[in-house]
C-alpha cells in the first residue's frame, strides 16, 4: 500500500492590518484521523499546498456549527437566515469573517486500501465499516487516497462584537466536526489544544461553559440540526486511530454482529439479519427462496436503520433480491440524502489523552422513506414504520431484548446509545 509524503513548507503568516474594532486570532489545528475528500474533485483530498485546506470548506463548516450552536437560539428559519447572513454572508453580501488557512505540515498521501489476490482490503488500522464510499467499485477501480498527519494554521479576522459567535462555531467544529468527507463517522477529526477541553473529567463543565447559553432546553427541536441531544464519553484512553476503530466497531456490531445484529452463522456462511429491512425488502420483491424462507418473528414494512442516515444501499449476495436503495421522503417529496444525526469520533483533550465520543444531534427524525430498485413495482414504494415500539418487542430484536429493551420506543438511534453504554461508555449530563 503506497504512502507518500507531500513536501513540507514553512508556514507563511498572513499580513494582518490593525483595524479598530476587529480581532484576529490564529490557531494551529491537527487532523488526528485520516482526511478523505476536501479537494476540488469529489472524494479526493487536495493535491497541492494551496488546496489541502480550503477557506471555502472551513467557512462552510463554521456556518454549519454556528447554526448548530448559536443558531439554536433562533425561533424559526427566517430568523436563522438573517442572523447567519449578517455574520457569514449571503449570495449578495459578503460575510464579516475573513478566513486564512496555511498548511504547516502537508502530511502523507496514503492509499487506505490495496489489492490482495485481485481483491481490495482496507488497512488493518482503518475501520472499513466507515470507509465503504472510498473503496473501488465496478464503475471506478481507482483507489482514492487520504491524508494523514495534516497540520494547518487557521487565522480568523472579525468584528469584536461577533467574537462570541465566531469562537463558539470554531470550538464546536474542531471538537465535534472535522475536515473532508464522512466526518460524522470519524474521518478528518480535528484537534486544537487551545480550543479543546482540558480532560475527560472537565468535559461537562467545559461543554456547559461553551454552549449551554445557546442550546434551548430539551425537547426543543429546530428545523436544522443543533448540538446536542446526547453525548457519551468512553473511559478507555488510546491513540486516535484505535479509538476511532472502537467506535465504528460498536456501530457495526449492533447492525451485523452474530447474536446481536444477526443470527449465528454456519461455518463461512453468515447468519441472517435480525433487523427488519431484509425481510421487508424480500416481502415486496418476492425474494424468499431457497434457504431464505420467511422469518415470521420479524415485522414487515419496517426500516428502523433509516434513522442512522440515508441513502442506504441493500445488497443480497447468494441469489437474493436485486440491489435496492432507500431514500428519505420529506413533505411528500423524495430526497437524495439525509445526514446522520450520529457522530462517532475520537476526542483529544489538552492533556494529550484521547477517548471515544459519541454525540447525537437534535434533528427532526425521518418519518417516511422510499425504496427504489424494485423491478416489479410501477409506483413508488413508501413506508412510515421507522420508529415503533413493536420493533423492540419481537424475539431477538437488536432494539430489545423484550424484557428490558434498549429502546422501548423502537428507535435504532436510542438502541445504539444504550448498546454503547453496555460497552462501558458514560453519558455526560448536558
Amino acid at each position: 500500500m503506497e504512502m507518500r509524503e507531500i513536501n513540507t513548507h514553512p508556514p507563511q503568516v498572513p499580513t494582518i492590518r490593525s483595524t479598530p474594532g476587529y480581532i484576529t486570532k490564529t490557531f494551529t489545528i491537527e487532523a488526528i484521523t485520516p482526511v478523505f475528500g476536501g479537494g476540488h474533485q469529489a472524494g479526493e483530498p487536495g493535491e497541492d499546498e494551496h488546496n489541502l485546506v480550503r477557506g471555502t470548506s472551513v467557512r462552510g463548516n463554521l456556518r454549519f456549527w454556528w447554526r448548530a450552536t448559536c443558531g439554536a437560539a433562533c425561533e424559526d428559519a427566517n430568523q436563522l437566515r438573517k442572523a447567519e447572513g449578517a455574520i457569514w454572508g449571503t449570495v449578495k453580501e459578503p460575510g464579516q469573517v475573513q478566513i486564512y488557512t496555511e498548511v504547516e505540515h502537508d502530511g502523507f498521501s496514503r492509499e487506505p486500501c490495496g489489492y490482495t489476490e485481485k481483491k481490495f482490503q482496507f488497512r488493518t488500522d482503518y475501520p472499513q465499516y466507515a470507509l465503504f464510499p472510498f473503496q473501488p467499485n465496478e464503475k471506478n477501480d481507482q483507489i482514492k487516497n487520504c491524508l494523514t498527519s495534516l497540520i494547518f494554521r487557521l487565522s480568523l479576522t472579525y468584528p469584536e462584537e461577533i467574537g462570541p459567535d465566531v469562537m463558539t462555531a470554531l470550538v464546536a467544529w474542531v471538537n465535534f466536526g472535522g475536515l473532508g468527507a464522512r466526518t460524522r463517522r470519524g474521518c478528518g477529526a480535528l484537534f486544537c489544544k487551545e480550543l479543546a477541553p482540558d480532560s475527560r473529567d472537565g468535559f461537562e463543565s467545559w461543554y456547559k461553559s461553551q454552549f449551554s447559553r445557546y442550546i434551548p432546553p430539551s425537547p426543543t427541536t429546530r428545523l436544522w440540526p443543533t448540538l446536542a441531544k446526547t453525548i457519551l464519553l468512553d473511559k478507555k484512553e488510546s491513540e486516535p486511530i484505535n479509538v476511532w476503530d472502537a467506535g465504528i466497531s460498536m456501530l457495526k456490531d449492533l447492525r451485523q454482529k452474530p447474536s446481536v445484529g444477526r443470527n449465528n452463522g454456519n461455518g463461512q456462511r453468515p447468519g441472517r439479519s435480525r433487523w427488519p429491512e431484509p425481510e421487508s425488502i424480500r416481502n415486496v420483491t418476492g425474494g424468499w427462496k431457497g434457504k431464505h424462507q420467511r422469518m415470521n418473528n420479524i415485522p414487515l414494512e419496517s426500516f428502523p436503520r433509516a434513522a442512522f442516515g440515508l441513502p442506504i444501499i441493500f445488497q443480497f449476495p447468494g441469489g437474493g433480491p436485486d440491489p435496492t436503495q432507500l431514500y428519505p421522503v420529506l413533505n411528500g417529496k423524495k430526497k437524495t440524502r439525509m445526514s446522520s444525526p450520529l457522530i462517532i469520533r475520537p476526542l483529544k483533550f489538552q492533556n494529550g489523552k484521547t477517548v471515544l465520543m459519541i454525540c447525537l444531534l437534535h434533528t427532526i427524525p425521518v418519518t417516511e422513506v422510499e425504496l427504489d430498485g424494485v423491478k416489479n413495482s410501477d409506483k413508488p414504494l413508501r413506508f412510515t414504520k421507522i420508529t415503533d415500539p413493536t420493533l423492540a418487542q419481537y424475539p431477538d430484536s437488536p432494539m430489545g431484548p423484550r424484557k428490558n429493551p434498549r429502546s422501548p420506543s423502537g428507535s435504532a438511534l436510542e438502541a445504539f446509545i444504550e448498546y454503547a453504554k453496555e460497552k462501558g461508555m458514560n453519558e455526560v449530563k448536558i
